[in-house]
C-alpha cells in the first residue's frame, strides 16, 4: 500500500468496485439473451473518474480499461468483443464525465462544492448520462456486430437494451454517489430525523416491498401504485434518501424479473423484457428524484424569498428610521410636482403640515433676493427631473411668516414605467449658516478695527519718538511719557488677544466635566484680583462642570462687577446661590456699580458689545464668553437691573453635582481685581 501511495490505493479500490459491479451485472443475463439486464458498472465508472478527477490520459483511465478487460474476459467474452467493450466503456464514461464537468461543474464531486438540489442540474445530469451512454451503445453495438460478423448478433432491440441498461446504471449509481459524496463531505449537517419521520420511513419501505410483491410476485397489473410510492418518497424525504430508495426499487424489480416473475419476464422476447425493465426502473427513479429535488428547490426558494423579504423589511425600516431622524429634508417628486416620498424634515423646512404639489409653493419659493423664478424650468425641483442639480439656494417664505434659506440638490431617478420621471431632492437649511457667516464677517471687521487702534497708537507714538530723537529735542521726560503710551497700547493689544483666545476656547474646547466646589474657586479668583473686602459670598454649592470654563465665567463676572463703578467709589460685589429647580444651582453676582442701560441688558452678551465703551476700556468679549460657557453646560444667563436702581445683577444656572445634599444655604465670606469688561 505504501508503494502505491494514497492515489494508487484509491485507484485500486475503484478498480475493485468496478470489477464487482461488472460481475454483478453480467450475472443478470436473462435466459435467451446476450446482454445483462442491468449494468451498474456504468455508474461506478462515472463516479470513479469524477471523484478521482481523472483526465482522459491518466492511470485511472488505464485502470478502467484493464478492469473492463477482466470483467468481460472472466465471463467468457471473445477477444474481439472484449476490445469492443473496452472502447465502448471508455467512450461512454469519458463523455459523461466531460459533460458533467462542463454542465454541472459546480456540484460537489463534479468540480464544485454545491449539492444536487435543482431540477435544472438533475436534467443536465440526466442529459449527460443519456448522451454518453448513447455514444457507448453505438460504439458497442457496431463493435459487437463486427466482432460477431452479423447484425443479428445484437440487433436494434439489443442496441436499445444496451443504451437503456447503461443509462439506468449511470443515473441511479451516479446521482446516488454524488448525493452521498456531498453528505459525507459536508459532515452530515442536516437535521437528525424525528421519531415520526423514522416511522414514516419504515412505512415507506414496507409499502414498497408489499406493492412490488403484488406487481411482480403476483403478476397483477398494478404497476401504477409503484409510481405513487416514488412520489411519496419524493414528497417526504431528501433526494439522497430517494436515490437510495430508487436503488432498492431497482433491485426488487430486477430481482423478480430474474426469477421469471413480473410483467417484464412474461414477454416472449427476452431482450424486449430487459429494455422495458430498464425503462421502468429509470422512470421510477427519475420520478422520485424530480419530485424530491423539486420540493427541496421550492423550499429553498421559499426560504430565500422569506429571508429576502426580512432583509428588505429590515432595510426599509432602517432607511425609514434614517430618513425620519435626518435634519435635512429628503423628498421624491414626480413630473407633476407631487410628493412620492418625503421625510418629516422636508415638510418642516417648507412649513407644511402635509404634502402638497410643489406648484402650490411656487409663490413662496423664490431666489435669495426675493425675486420669483420667471421660468418654471428654472426651479430646482423641475430641473432635477432632467439633470443633476447641486447647491441651489432658494428663499422659502413659510405659512407662519418665517423665512428660511434652503440649499437644494437633487437629480432624476429611474421611472416606474416608460415616460415616468421622478427626482430626489435634498433640502438643507443654511439660514443659521448664513447668519453665522454674517456674524463672523462682522466679528472679523470688529476685531480688525480693535486691533488696528492699539497698533496705530504704537506706530504713531513710535514715529513721534523717532522725529524727536532725530531733531535732538527728546528729553528723558518725553521718553518716559512716550514709552508709557507704547506700553499702554501694547497692554490693550494683549488684552484683546487674551479675550479672543478665551472666546475661542469657550466655544470649541471639549468639555471635561468634573466636580467643582465653587467656594474655593471663587476665593482664588478674589485673591488673585486683590479684591478681599470687596466681594462677599454665602455658602456656594458643588457643581458638575468644566473647571477651566467655569473659572473664566466667574472671573469675567467678578472682574466686571469690580471694574464698572463710579470714579472714587468702592466696589461692592455679592455672590449667592440657591436651588430653584431640582438639579440646578441658580448663582447671582450682584454689584452696586454704574449699571447697564435697560435697552442693553440683552445685547451686552453679544461680541464686542460694551455698555460704557467711552468711559471704560475693554474688549467687549467678557460677557459673550460668559454666555457661551453657561450655554455649553445647558444653563441660562441674564442681566437684571437692581431694584434700587444701583448696579446690575447677573443670574446664571449651572448643573449641581448629584452627590451633594439637596438645597443651598446662604452665608458670608470675604474678596479681589483684574481688568475685564462688559
Amino acid at each position: 500500500m505504501q508503494v502505491l501511495g494514497h492515489a494508487g490505493v484509491r485507484t485500486l479500490l475503484w478498480a475493485t468496485a468496478f470489477t464487482l459491479a461488472g460481475l454483478l451485472g453480467r450475472a443478470t443475463i436473462i435466459e435467451g439473451a446476450t446482454l445483462s439486464l442491468v449494468w451498474p458498472a456504468a455508474g461506478v465508472a462515472v463516479l470513479w473518474l469524477l471523484f478521482q478527477q481523472a483526465a482522459p490520459r491518466s492511470w485511472d483511465t488505464v485502470a478502467l480499461a484493464l478492469a473492463t478487460v477482466v470483467v468481460n474476459a472472466v465471463t467468457g467474452a471473445s477477444a474481439e468483443l472484449v476490445a469492443t467493450l473496452v472502447v465502448a466503456n471508455l467512450v461512454q464514461a469519458l463523455i459523461i464525465v466531460g459533460l458533467l464537468r462542463r454542465w454541472v461543474g459546480h456540484l460537489d464531486g463534479c468540480g464544485g462544492d454545491e449539492p444536487l438540489a435543482a431540477n435544472r442540474d438533475l436534467g443536465r445530469f440526466t442529459a449527460a448520462c443519456a448522451i454518453g451512454t448513447l455514444a457507448g451503445a453505438v460504439v458497442g453495438t457496431l463493435g459487437a456486430t463486427l466482432a460477431e460478423g452479423a447484425w443479428d448478433a445484437v440487433g436494434l432491440i439489443g442496441a436499445l437494451v444496451w443504451w437503456g441498461r447503461n443509462l439506468c446504471g449511470a443515473i441511479l449509481i451516479g446521482t446516488t454517489g454524488v448525493l452521498t459524496w456531498h453528505r459525507l463531505r459536508s459532515g452530515g449537517t442536516t437535521r437528525p430525523p424525528t421519531r415520526w419521520h423514522v416511522v414514516e420511513g419504515a412505512g415507506l419501505v414496507a409499502a414498497t416491498v408489499f406493492l412490488y410483491w403484488i406487481a411482480f410476485g403476483l403478476d397483477l397489473p398494478l404497476a401504477f401504485p409503484l409510481l405513487a410510492i416514488a412520489v411519496w418518497a419524493g414528497l417526504r424525504f431528501s433526494p439522497l434518501a430517494v436515490a437510495w430508495h430508487a436503488l432498492g426499487c431497482a433491485a426488487l424489480g430486477i430481482g423478480f424479473t430474474l426469477e421469471g416473475d413480473g410483467p417484464f419476464a412474461a414477454l416472449d422476447h427476452p431482450a424486449l423484457a430487459a429494455l422495458l425493465a430498464q425503462l421502468f426502473v429509470g422512470l421510477v427513479a427519475l420520478t422520485g428524484l424530480v419530485v424530491a429535488v423539486g420540493r427541496d428547490e421550492r423550499v429553498r426558494l421559499a426560504d430565500g424569498l422569506r429571508a429576502a423579504e426580512r432583509r428588505a423589511t429590515a432595510q426599509t425600516d432602517t432607511l425609514t428610521t434614517i430618513l425620519e431622524s435626518m435634519t435635512d429634508g429628503v423628498a421624491v417628486v414626480d413630473e407633476g410636482g407631487h410628493f412620492v416620498l418625503h421625510n418629516p424634515a422636508a415638510l418642516a423646512l417648507l412649513g407644511l403640515s402635509g404634502p402638497v404639489p410643489l406648484r402650490q409653493l411656487a409663490q413662496r419659493i423664490t431666489r435669495l433676493d426675493g425675486t420669483p423664478f420667471l421660468d418654471e424650468a428654472e426651479r430646482p425641483g423641475v430641473r432635477a427631473l432632467d439633470a443633476v442639480v447641486r447647491d441651489v439656494d432658494v428663499l422659502v417664505r413659510r405659512p407662519d411668516g418665517t423665512e428660511r434659506v434652503l440649499r437644494i440638490s437633487g437629480g432624476p431617478l429611474p421611472g416606474e414605467s416608460e415616460g415616468s420621471t421622478r427626482a430626489v431632492l435634498n433640502l438643507h437649511d443654511i439660514t443659521a449658516d448664513l447668519q453665522r457667516a454674517e456674524e463672523l464677517q462682522q466679528f472679523a471687521r470688529t476685531v480688525a478695527h480693535d486691533i488696528r487702534n492699539p497698533i496705530a497708537a504704537i506706530d504713531g507714538w513710535n514715529a513721534v519718538m523717532r522725529r524727536a530723537s532725530r531733531a535732538g529735542t527728546l528729553t528723558p521726560e518725553q521718553v518716559e511719557r512716550f514709552t508709557g503710551r507704547l506700553a499702554g497700547s501694547a497692554q490693550r493689544l494683549n488684552r484683546l488677544i487674551d479675550g479672543l483666545l478665551d472666546h475661542a476656547t469657550s466655544a470649541d474646547r471639549t468639555l471635561a466635566l468634573t466636580r467643582i466646589e465653587l467656594e474655593p474657586l471663587l476665593r482664588r479668583i478674589v485673591e488673585s484680583r486683590g479684591a478681599d473686602g470687596h466681594v462677599t459670598w454665602g455658602d456656594l454649592p458643588t457643581v458638575r462642570a468644566d473647571t477651566l470654563l467655569v473659572s473664566q465665567l466667574l472671573d469675567n463676572l467678578v472682574g466686571n462687577a469690580l471694574k464698572y463703578v463710579e470714579p472714587g467709589a468702592e466696589p461692592r460685589v455679592e455672590v449667592a446661590a440657591e436651588e430653584r429647580r431640582p438639579g440646578w444651582a441658580t448663582i447671582t453676582v450682584r454689584d452696586e456699580g454704574i449699571g447697564i442701560p435697560e435697552a442693553q441688558l440683552e445685547s451686552v452678551f453679544d461680541e464686542f458689545q460694551r455698555a460704557h465703551a467711552t468711559q471704560f476700556e475693554g474688549t467687549g468679549l467678557g460677557l459673550s464668553i460668559a454666555r457661551r460657557v453657561v450655554n455649553r453646560h445647558g444653563g441660562t444667563i441674564r442681566a437684571l437691573a437692581n431694584d434700587d436702581g444701583r448696579g446690575t445683577t447677573f443670574e446664571l444656572t449651572l448643573p449641581l453635582d448629584t452627590t451633594d445634599p439637596p438645597g443651598v444655604a446662604t452665608g458670608v465670606r470675604g474678596t479681589n481685581a483684574r481688568e475685564h469688561d462688559r
